[in-house]
């Protein structure tokens, strides 16, 4: 139980320290007011928006004020938007969720299967270009990536519709992207836990009691080091959710990623905040779900031994 209490107050401390993070970097990078008024505005306009807007308070009063609201489930009100910041958020996110559930799965076909095949075959050529490609992937920009598909797979062949998101077409080359951009770690993990695991001597002893080849590597390689993937998966899962703007940007996909772009560029604080806010929470939440479940399989981490 100490274990799971220190865990939960934690992830608490890093929730209220990116709040204070977030907050006070915005308002260092100047008057969010001045992106809502005409540029010949005047000094008494400026001074009854900024009063308005509650900007006119010391930060550290401004700070309370926002944590009181975010207690009450009060994300605040867009600037620009005039809606409520909550509402903006829960209706981008089912987007950015699809986009990301795609393409975690699409990084899970192509690691299992290029992952495995290259521990299998390890120091083959075939070992060598999968090695030499997720080194490529990982050194590669994903927008550039996402560039030159819809170069040559959405202007010159017109297979693929490559903006929007009106039907699952549009999710194909998005998701793809992504998937292919996070592949390359898995990709990586999953071929030196397999190697490790076809060199441990369990397996040896397994294939001297006669048990097939295809047996060794699917029912006990593989399958040993698919804990390791799902564990991975699972902050990558988070990333994918917080870290899409630039390919839902050059998709024009209608996720967060998106609206994140058009908050920050707009000034637009409280939108900012609730974005930030929102996705630290669901990816703190998510870490400290991973840490209890690892807890609970390993007794040795709740002892700290």
């Amino acid at each position: 139980m100490k274990y799971f209490l220190s865990k939960i107050l934690q992830s608490l401390i890093t929730l209220f320290l990116i709040s204070i993070v977030v907050f006070t970097a915005l308002r260092a990078t100047g008057d969010g007011v001045l992106n809502l008024l005409p540029t010949n505005a005047s000094e008494e306009q400026i001074a009854f928006y900024t009063a308005k807007l509650g900007l006119d308070k010391p930060v550290a009063q401004q700070y309370l004020i926002y944590v009181r609201d975010l207690l009450r489930g009060d994300f605040g009100t867009s600037y620009t938007s005039k809606r409520s910041v909550i509402e903006m958020i829960m209706e981008k996110l089912p987007y950015t969720m699809e986009l990301a559930i795609c393409a975690i799965l699409v990084a899970f076909v192509i690691s299992i299967i290029f992952g495995s095949l290259s521990a299998v075959y390890e120091g083959t050529f075939f070992d060598r270009l999968v090695c030499g490609t997720c080194a490529l992937l990982q050194a590669v920009p994903t927008f550039f990536i996402a560039i030159i598909l819809i170069q040559f797979i959405g202007v010159k062949l017109k297979l693929l519709p490559f903006s929007g998101a009106s039907s699952v077409k549009h999710l194909i080359m998005p998701g793809g992207v992504l998937g292919i951009a996070v592949s390359s770690g898995m990709t990586n993990l999953l071929r030196n836990n397999m190697i490790h695991a076809l060199k441990s001597d369990f397996i040896k002893f397994e294939r001297l009691n006669g048990l097939r080849e295809l047996s060794v590597i699917l029912r006990h390689a593989l399958r040993n080091s698919f804990a390791s993937l799902l564990s991975m998966s699972s902050f990558i899962f988070a990333h994918l959710i917080a870290g899409s703007i630039a390919i839902e940007t050059v998709f024009a996909w209608p996720g967060l990623g998106t609206l994140s772009y058009t908050a920050v560029t707009g000034r637009d604080f409280p939108l900012v905040q609730g974005i930030v806010i929102i996705l630290s929470t669901f990816t703190i939440l998510l870490s400290l779900l991973m840490d209890v479940i690892s807890g609970l399989i390993d007794p040795r981490l709740r002892t700290g031994r």
